[in-house]
């Protein structure tokens, strides 16, 4: 099967995979296949924008003033949440961006972001048709797409091109700055730094020339760690003084253990496959081979991983928001099978891409379901006044 699709699509994306710019043109191609496929509503973005007590609403007022306690809002609302959410806030602030201006920045950064996978995709992959498929799979599931389709201000999209460029640059300085970044944008960053930091050590550990390099284990791709404890003092301190604590179990924020039990009893299977889509294929072959290959501690430490992140998504209404925060795994997961069985995992990213492509891009909110239709079908509606019947 990977011998035939090869075989297929190679000639006609040799003029694309052949460009000086390769990497650049084929993330800007993955990037317009993606709004095609999954189309933001622009239309709904101001119906956000002017709700009083909205996501917009709330980013605008603490970018003028970062300790804004939020009390006028209700505590058990989402937008309360935003308390300690201060990288966009901040960014705004100092580019003076309305909703508008921070969607737009969040837009271009889809682009970037799908660039920087591809690109990491690249120092695993020898293959120009592979990483295209790779990549192409990520677009298609919530991480890689969140930056086209959030206009709601909901702004998952930022953490995950700070996790992006963490992992791009080779700057220990700048991997610690942007996961700084990361945590401050969600308290769901705290998962995605440690997964970021773990695929780091990998990339620098594992991701070399010769056996004797491997050998020369470098603890310094580690060091980015050192965001998570330096984030928790200083959020500690900000709910301390300044009043920003928010009680995220409280039954009225729609999160917590009844939720979770209901929703592990009514929607596990569809949402933790909508979670990565076919990249469970990587996942689960990854952790096979780990445990037959008798490579236990790694074992444990990605099958946990796993674990930890998708039964605590369930913990929240929006489950496949949350997991998305654990994308390094596939990272993770590529290089292990690299290392193992290179032809294996040459088959299994043509089975992802597939799967991937096949899974229609939607996703549970509380108990509603949310659609990311194509182009066309947003304008169909119209039509439909133009019938006699």
């Amino acid at each position: 099967m990977e011998q035939t699709l090869q075989h297929s699509l190679a000639p006609i994306f040799r003029p694309l995979f052949a460009s000086k710019y390769r990497q650049f043109k084929t993330a800007l191609a993955i990037g317009l296949m993606t709004l095609i496929l999954s189309t933001p509503r622009l239309h709904m973005m101001n119906e956000y924008v002017h709700s009083d007590s909205g996501l917009w609403t709330v980013i605008i007022r603490k970018s003028k003033s970062l300790t804004d306690p939020l009390k006028d809002i209700p505590q058990a609302s989402h937008a309360a949440k935003k308390k300690l959410r201060l990288t966009v806030p901040f960014i705004a602030g100092v580019l003076h961006l309305n909703a508008w201006g921070i969607y737009f920045i969040q837009f271009i950064l889809g682009f970037f972001s799908i660039f920087f996978f591809l690109a990491l995709a690249d120092r695993i992959i020898d293959n120009h048709l592979h990483t295209f498929l790779l990549t192409a799979s990520f677009a298609f599931i919530f991480a890689g797409k969140c930056a086209f389709v959030d206009i709601s201000g909901h702004l998952d999209a930022w953490p995950i091109f700070f996790a992006l460029a963490a992992l791009f640059t080779r700057y220990r300085l700048l991997q610690l700055l942007f996961l700084f970044a990361v945590i401050w944008s969600d308290e769901r960053g705290y998962i995605l730094a440690f997964f970021t930091s773990i695929a780091l050590f990998m990339f620098d550990n594992f991701n070399r020339g010769s056996d004797e390099q491997k050998l020369k284990i470098n603890y310094k791709a580690l060091l980015s760690m050192l965001s998570i404890p330096l984030a928790a003092v200083l959020r500690f301190y900000l709910t301390k003084y300044f009043d920003l604590g928010t009680n995220y179990m409280d039954p009225a924020n729609d999160v917590g253990l009844d939720l979770f039990f209901k929703q592990i009893e009514q929607r596990f299977f569809i949402s933790a496959l909508m979670q990565f889509e076919g990249f469970w294929i990587l996942f689960l072959t990854a952790s096979i081979y780990m445990y037959k290959r008798k490579m236990y501690y790694a074992f444990c430490l990605f099958t946990g991983s796993i674990l930890i992140n998708t039964f605590s998504s369930f913990i929240v209404g929006d489950i496949i928001r949350s997991a998305s925060y654990g994308f390094p795994l596939i990272f993770i997961s590529l290089i292990c099978l690299r290392e193992i069985n290179k032809q294996l995992m040459d088959i299994l990213i043509v089975l992802v891409f597939v799967v991937s492509f096949i899974i229609p891009p939607f996703q549970f909110l509380g108990d509603q379901i949310s659609y990311y239709s194509p182009l066309p079908f947003h304008h169909i509606y119209y039509f439909r006044q133009f019938m006699p019947i």
